[in-house]
């Protein structure tokens, strides 16, 4: 149960809304509710708390701490304003478990600029729905990894190109804004869009983009519209409708190029139509652009020639609706929390990273039907089975140490990555030649079981890893320092070696102070960086009375007496200038070698890729060999009947 503590009381008091021009103003907004599906939080940066005002107040005091005790009432008279406020930690889970598990949209409003403490006016400043998490991916998974991804879909209905009353032409766009890639699907579906929801099944939607209907829903379209969201809903997805001006092509030929990588995209727009195929489709084309507007893509520079393009094939796996999806319990559903081993995936993710485990839950939803494709993939697994010594040295001795690479090259890409990233991939790039040895040692000729991690991809990251011996100062890691070294530049060496100087000054004028006070050094006169005064020299109170009229006091507090000497006082100015001029000169070195990272980014998808692949693999082998029955090996065939036997009652091979 979350409590309410100090932090959570003291913002509160200092919150100051009982001011009548906040409720006034908290009453005009558009009425929202988690009831309605939204969540609407307040954030105020200068006391670092969230608050909840009205029904969300009543939702949060129920959810998060369960109880009504945390409520305040605000205002005065018959119109109270129910409130609770939140520390920082409790409205990041709140929001994290409201987008991903309750299916919520979220609305986070902060102070407008000028408003002082007490502050009668918010503005809205990010949203965020279940299947766009781009506003708030920071705030959510900033020490988490992204376990499953949020896919957005877009969807438009056309009159199917046949004369049938019970077909109809649907036109899909998804995009996974954590990978940064769309896809696009067309295809002839029933009135009961079984197709399309196969679909939704297989990619995992959060949330679906269509067009609104009219009032009156009597036409054919609206028909299908309520049909739609009946789909939708049984899928356990948000439906968001957008106007049916936002299914346009208008502008597509031209914006579309823009986001995506130069391989997938000519530099020229102007044969758009021509160099990507996609664009001719007869009904997805008309979701990309909502689903493009929705998302806001262009508007981030970041996401411009990011993003990959596909065509999503419905034939290349097995359909699944919803109700299999139930029955077979393959994934846990939306808000549900049933334990580890209560669905399939919770049974075989024994995976290591974040980007494995996003992979299982996509096979486990798109289950293989090309018979070569699923040997390959059986004939990987059975490696692992017979090689225990490997496959735990991969699990345990690598896998385990990857980080998400995805989530980094997109900090990378948004410009606000930092030395800490730069070194985390880094220490990839150190694991992956004893990688490459371990996996070369399992390898087997046959065709499909090389390649789990490319040779290349190490290759490639050879030089990122001498960028970043030659950039960074290696040697200050272990104190979780990431710094540039001083002779990569010659303005850093020269103010590294006036700091050296300066502080050479400040222990002369310490030895100096100790032999006059006759005072041991650091167990009785401290020289200590004061946030208030400095570099200065610290004593007790007591061994404090000694001091002269040539020391200048600084101040008293329980600690003990602070004080100077001339000397000392400009060597601490002189410091604080060195060190300013040196933070200066090394943040923009930092930012040059981020820039020069970053460049490695398509290195980065590509290992990332075949990391979470080889997670996936390994962990369906270390489950077949510790499952309390260890599993066997199936022989799958183009055409027959289903037959299982249980291995307690029939000795089998596996073939």
């Amino acid at each position: 149960m979350a409590q309410m503590y100090g932090k959570e009381k003291d913002a509160e008091q200092t919150a100051d809304h009982t001011d009548p021009g906040f409720i006034t103003f908290f009453n005009s907004l558009a009425p929202k509710s988690p009831e309605t599906g939204t969540l609407r939080l307040f954030y105020r940066a200068s006391n670092d708390f969230w608050a909840a005002y009205g029904p969300d107040a009543t939702f949060v005091a129920q959810h998060v701490f369960h109880t009504n005790s945390v409520v305040k009432y605000l205002g005065a008279g018959a119109r109270l304003l129910p409130s609770v406020a939140l520390k920082t930690s409790v409205a990041h889970s709140l929001l994290r478990d409201a987008l991903t598990s309750k299916q919520l949209r979220v609305e986070i409003w902060v102070p407008e600029a000028g408003q002082g403490k007490k502050c009668p006016k918010f503005r809205l400043d990010k949203e965020a729905s279940p299947g766009n998490l781009q506003a708030v991916e920071d705030l959510l998974f900033m020490n988490s990894d992204i376990i499953s991804s949020p896919i957005v879909m877009a969807i438009k209905l056309a009159t199917a190109p046949m004369d049938s009353a019970r077909l109809r032409s649907v036109g899909v766009a998804f995009a996974d804004t954590t990978g940064r890639e769309i896809g696009v699907s067309d295809f002839i579906d029933n009135d009961l869009f079984s197709n399309l929801e196969s679909l939704v099944i297989q990619l995992s939607v959060k949330e679906a983009i269509i067009p609104t209907g009219t009032t009156a829903g009597t036409t054919d379209r609206d028909v299908d519209l309520k049909k739609l969201k009946a789909v939708l809903d049984r899928c356990g997805v948000v439906a968001t409708e957008r106007k049916p001006s936002e299914f346009t092509v208008k502008n597509l030929s031209s914006d579309l190029p823009r986001l995506l990588k130069t391989t997938d995209s000519q530099s020229s727009t102007a044969d758009a139509a021509d160099t990507i195929p996609q664009l001719s489709l007869p009904t997805a084309p008309s979701a990309l652009s909502a689903l493009i507007l929705y998302l806001s893509l262009l508007s981030d520079p970041s996401n411009h020639g990011s993003y990959s393009l596909r065509t999503h094939d419905l034939s290349q796996y097995m359909r699944l609706d919803a109700s299999a999806l139930r029955a077979l319990n393959l994934v846990e559903g939306p808000g549900k929390t049933g334990g580890r081993d209560t669905t399939l995936f919770g049974i075989l993710n024994k995976c290591k990273t974040a980007q494995g485990s996003r992979l299982l839950g996509t096979w486990l939803k798109q289950p293989l039907v090309n018979l070569h494709e699923i040997h390959k993939r059986q004939n990987l697994v059975e490696i692992f089975v017979d090689d225990t010594n490997s496959r735990r040295t991969l699990q345990d001795e690598y896998l385990k140490a990857m980080p998400d690479l995805n989530r980094i090259y997109k900090r990378f890409q948004k410009g606000v990555a930092s030395l800490e990233d730069v070194v985390r991939v880094y220490q990839v790039v150190l694991k992956l030649p004893g990688m490459v040895e371990a996996l070369e040692s399992v390898q087997c000729e046959e065709e499909g079981n090389s390649g789990l991690v490319e040779e290349e991809s190490a290759t490639s990251l050879e030089k990122y890893g001498e960028m970043v011996e030659q950039t960074l100062d290696l040697s200050e890691l272990d104190n979780h320092n990431y710094v540039i070294k001083p002779d990569y530049d010659p303005r850093l060496q020269e103010l590294a070696e006036k700091l050296s100087q300066v502080r050479d000054g400040l222990d002369a004028e310490h030895h100096k102070a100790g032999g006059d006070l006759d005072m041991e050094l650091d167990k009785k006169l401290h020289l200590e960086n004061n946030q208030v005064y400095g570099y200065c020299f610290r004593l007790t109170k007591n061994d404090a009375k000694k001091l002269s009229k040539k020391y200048i006091e600084l101040g008293t507090t329980k600690s003990g007496v602070y004080f100077t000497t001339s000397k000392l006082k400009q060597h601490a100015e002189d410091f604080k200038e060195a060190s300013a001029a040196y933070s200066r000169t090394q943040s923009g070195l930092v930012k040059e070698v981020v820039e020069i990272a970053a460049t490695y980014g398509p290195v980065f998808e590509t290992l990332n890729g075949l990391l979470a692949n080889l997670d996936v693999i390994l962990s369906f082998a270390h489950v077949s060999v510790n499952a309390p029955i260890s599993y066997i090996k199936p022989k799958i065939v183009q055409k027959g009947m289903l037959e299982i036997r249980y291995p307690k009652f029939t000795s089998l091979t596996s073939s």
